[in-house]
């Protein structure tokens, strides 16, 4: 039996990040976005979860050059990850 997709999800995280460019530690905002499956197989117990990596860019407030970093996020079956977003530190504040 194949799964109703249900919709996006999108999950905010907020993620403090050791700079490799100036050694400060810089908090991001992650946003990442799931799409939720249900019913994939009746009866049987939840999907194990399986770790995923995604290497993205950020930016070093300080100095203002990027550098990537790798997150490391678990999914299942039914909650699969379709995009991670980062937005730079203080990109939201006033």
């Amino acid at each position: 039996m194949r799964g109703d997709r249900v919709g996006l999800v999108a999950d905010p995280l907020e993620l403090k990040l050791a700079c490799p460019v100036c050694a400060e530690e810089h908090t991001y905002s992650v946003v990442v976005e799931r799409s939720e499956v249900r019913g994939l197989v009746p009866g049987r117990k939840a999907p194990p979860q399986v770790k995923r990596q995604f290497v993205r860019l950020f930016n070093c407030p300080t100095t203002g050059n990027r550098y990537q970093a790798a997150l490391q996020l678990s999914e299942t079956a039914a909650n699969r990850i379709t995009a991670v977003t980062v937005r730079d530190a203080g990109e939201d504040a006033e």
